[in-house]
């Protein structure tokens, strides 16, 4: 498990690969920490997480507040697995959707107390910056009959589902989020040639 997924901390290559930095935090799975036993975590430290002004440790917790996940900024280290993990992923879907994190304060400290208190902003009638991020998608293509232009009420779903306060409501592993992603966007692209296909046709004077 990473345990510290950001923006910061993911970058894209130059042929689309999808690269993971800063390992510092991470922790192997079937491996307890060290000192998990007295509810302390005891993370690996490297050059780029002590360097880093995002990289926040606040007393016996350790990561980013605005991506981390309920329990781990409970300190609650035993509850932490892949799921914690899918929580930041869901995280940060929900900064692509809304186009600002998930919370926001004016100290780690209050992120932190956030976090632990409720979920964030929910994304339910929050127009899309698609335009403002510069997307080559059309995120309108499964949304509702609201004004301006809406989220797909199916990524909304599924960033909910992987920000769940409750790790058993999340989804079981980044695979099945990512299962999830790949269909809606494999479905937005159906609808894409859909349309063009109608285009064409109206284009030929054929009517549907």
């Amino acid at each position: 498990m990473h345990r510290d997924l950001k923006p910061d901390n993911i970058m894209v290559g130059r042929h689309g690969e999808v690269l993971v930095l800063d390992w510092g935090l991470a922790k192997v799975l079937g491996r307890p920490d060290r000192v998990a036993e007295g509810g302390e975590l005891d993370p690996v430290q490297t050059d780029r997480s002590r360097g880093r002004a995002h990289q926040t440790q606040v007393g016996q917790v350790a990561g980013t507040p605005a991506y981390m996940p309920p329990e781990q900024a409970l300190g609650k280290v035993d509850q932490i697995d892949a799921r914690s993990d899918v929580y930041a992923l869901g995280a940060l879907l929900y900064e692509v959707l809304s186009g600002r994190c998930p919370y926001i304060g004016h100290s780690a400290f209050a992120v932190l107390e956030q976090v632990r208190c409720g979920p964030p902003v929910s994304l339910h009638g929050a127009p899309s910056p698609v335009e403002s991020l510069g997307f080559d998608f059309d995120l309108a293509l499964d949304a509702g009959p609201q004004e301006g232009l809406p989220l797909p009420p199916s990524l909304v779903a599924a960033c909910e589902r992987a920000m769940a306060r409750d790790p058993a409501d999340r989804f079981a592993s980044a695979g099945a989020l990512a299962a999830e992603l790949q269909a809606w966007l494999e479905g937005a692209k159906r609808q894409e040639e859909a349309r063009a296909v109608v285009a064409r046709a109206r284009g030929r004077n054929l009517h549907f």
